[in-house]
């Protein structure tokens, strides 16, 4: 059984992995760009907003844009925000459209009073949070929110270098969901991103953070949110630690390199987590450590590089219904050989009491983004198309379950220029009416797959349209203008084939 599983795994999944094995590269860097400008900013005090009607008196009197709809938010931009109060921009109870952006922050010392905030929110909703500068050397946080919902907070730069018990960067807390907090730069905090106490839905990602105690720290029955393609750099604990009951988290691209403590630490009835796709290394403990209080998680598809040096495995299982499979560690590459299938013949052992404590399907190379190009079904070449045509393809395959959007594009001098036909869609066909473009015998098709990660793939039809004494019904000649049903993406296949050998593994305990 685990030969026949192990053979029908490596035409799925190995295959195309070979083909498009690329390397990762040197290890991340940790020089960032963080620059400050303060010589166009308007100066200004402390900002206080209570309620939807001080919202409105406060913009007219200041002159903000804006009405607080969705059409028009109400607009605070372009300020040097500094005073000696402990919260430099406040909003309390509102639930009109907002926007804080292009702001430099930061509290002026000479005060003991805390928390120290930059921006600080309470129970509002609808804010827009963006490219603002908080230098928060004499603060707590950055940027908090408490019972706050539906709010962006974007492309922000936070740097603090107080050394408090619990200072970060942002801080989502106290019942605060379905929140994005992406593409910030946070430097030189304790937590870079602390989200505690039943804060539900929130996604984290592209986000940069370095020179923290914790890179993010979720904890506090804080369930279902999502972290993903986060850089997490040089962090003196944890990069990323969830404990205290957060269910359903999802771990996902992120990297995390140069770690004091473990890159991955899972702790405290923090069950059903998702760990995939991420790089993580040089952690001075373990790349991925699981608590035995801790059930039902799944690592796959991770790279697992120099970490834990010298005790032993670069992971730590204590944790019940725990599932390693198909990660890639540097330290354990071969053999090879029976056959040679990019599978390391021998299952790495993790340390830890958990029963199933191996990876039975450890990989040879690094584990990497690919997105499988796309083939063209109709026209597939050669053919002569007249009147409206139906053009269908392949899906194409995203390594990392990335949504994958295509463009359809089509050239009638030989690919020296395109004109699109339709973009942005999901499905894999679409019409095209040849009789809008004149007839010629030197077209091409060109379907552009894309994901959300970045990458794009192409494919290129040649054909030939004439609608010179169309009779037709208005259907292609082409004998291949259906979609073949025969294709089935490799993400669903690889999902079948986890599933069976679960399926085996559960069995043989029993």
């Amino acid at each position: 059984m685990k030969k026949t599983l192990k053979t029908f795994l490596i035409i799925i999944l190995l295959l195309p992995f070979l083909l498009n094995m690329i390397s990762l590269g040197s290890s991340p860097t940790t020089t960032i760009d963080y620059k400050m400008n303060v010589v166009s900013y308007i100066p200004s005090g402390a900002i206080a907003i209570v309620g939807n009607q001080d919202f409105n008196d406060t913009a007219e009197a200041e002159n903000w844009p804006g009405n607080g709809t969705v059409e028009s938010p109400y607009i605070i931009s372009g300020l040097n925000v500094s005073s000696l109060s402990r919260r430099q921009i406040s909003i309390h109870n509102t639930t009109v459209y907002y926007q804080i952006r292009d702001c430099y922050i930061e509290k002026q010392s000479g005060t003991a009073l805390t928390p120290r905030v930059g921006i600080y929110l309470y129970n509002t909703s609808n804010g827009y949070i963006e490219n603002n500068t908080i230098n928060n050397e004499a603060m707590d946080y950055g940027i908090s929110m408490y019972f706050s919902n539906d709010t962006i907070i974007k492309n922000n730069r936070i740097r603090n270098d107080l050394a408090g018990t619990r200072d970060g960067g942002v801080l989502i807390s106290q019942n605060s969901s379905s929140n994005n907090i992406l593409n910030n730069i946070i430097l030189d905090t304790s937590r870079g991103i602390d989200i505690y106490v039943s804060c539900q839905e929130n996604e984290i990602y592209n986000n940069t953070i370095s020179r923290a105690e914790y890179g993010i720290y979720l904890s506090d029955y804080s369930n279902q949110n999502v972290l993903k393609n986060n850089n997490i750099t040089d962090c003196t604990l944890d990069g990323i630690l969830v404990e205290t009951s957060c269910f359903r988290t999802k771990i996902l691209e992120n990297t995390l390199f140069n770690i004091t403590g473990s890159g991955i630490h899972l702790s405290d009835h923090s069950n059903e987590t998702e760990v995939k796709y991420n790089t993580i290394e040089d952690c001075d403990s373990y790349g991925i450590r699981i608590e035995s209080d801790v059930n039902d998680t799944t690592v796959s598809f991770n790279n697992f590089i120099n970490s834990n040096g010298t005790l032993g495995a670069q992971a730590l299982n204590d944790g019940l219904n725990s599932y390693f499979e198909f990660n890639y560690w540097a330290d354990h590459t071969s053999p090879d050989t029976e056959p040679e299938d990019g599978f390391v013949d021998i299952p790495y052992t993790l340390n830890g009491s958990a029963s199933n404590n191996t990876d039975e399907y450890p990989l040879t190379g690094k584990f990497v983004h690919i997105l499988t190009r796309s083939f063209i079904y109709s026209p597939k070449g050669g053919e002569s198309l007249k009147g409206t045509v139906t053009i269908s393809w392949r899906p194409s395959g995203d390594f990392f379950s990335h949504p994958v959007t295509y463009l359809v594009e089509y050239s009638n001098d030989g690919g020296n220029s395109w004109s699109e036909i339709i973009s942005s869609i999901s499905d894999t066909t679409c019409s095209w009416d040849t009789t809008s473009v004149t007839d010629g015998n030197n077209y091409l098709i060109r379907v552009t797959s894309s994901c959300d990660g970045g990458l794009t793939r192409t494919y290129i039809s040649v054909f030939t349209v004439n609608n010179v004494a169309d009779t037709s019904d208005g259907t292609s000649t082409s004998s291949n203008g259906k979609s073949s049903p025969g294709w089935t993406l490799i993400p669903f296949l690889l999902s079948i084939c986890i599933f069976v050998h679960r399926k085996k593994l559960k069995r043989d305990k029993e």
